[in-house]
């Protein structure tokens, strides 16, 4: 089984989110979250703070359990995280643009659990 985590940044009443490069095998051209697969022996709170890292160089800590979803195959940890100011991301090849949404304008294609978060947020 693949366990993975992601963050979702908030800022007041918008959230961060990433567009998906289309050379990406999951969710190609897809807004969504940074994230991506656990290390051996690395907790789901430190995979989310690496992947946060490695996808946009914004550093974090303290992350809130949000929600855990479960396939077949796949336990993904999803985390939540406010931050105190807008914070630019520097991208790496995994997507192609970003920005700060709010819960009435988020862009499409959007992860549809992503959306489910925010709403209960």
């Amino acid at each position: 089984m693949v366990k993975s985590s992601g963050v979702l940044l908030q800022f007041q009443n918008e959230f961060l989110l990433l567009l998906r490069s289309p050379v990406m095998e999951k969710f190609s051209n897809t807004w969504s979250i940074p994230a991506g697969g656990a290390k051996i022996d690395e907790t789901s709170e430190e995979t989310a703070i690496r992947e946060l890292f490695e996808e946009t160089e914004i550093e974090a800590s303290n992350l809130n359990l949000q929600t855990i979803v479960e396939s077949v195959d796949e336990i993904f940890y999803f985390y939540h995280k406010e931050i105190e100011e807008k914070i630019k991301p520097k991208l790496n090849w995994e997507h192609t643009g970003w920005g700060y949404y709010t819960k009435d304008n988020l862009p499409k294609p959007i992860w549809p659990k992503i959306k489910e978060v925010i709403d209960k947020l």
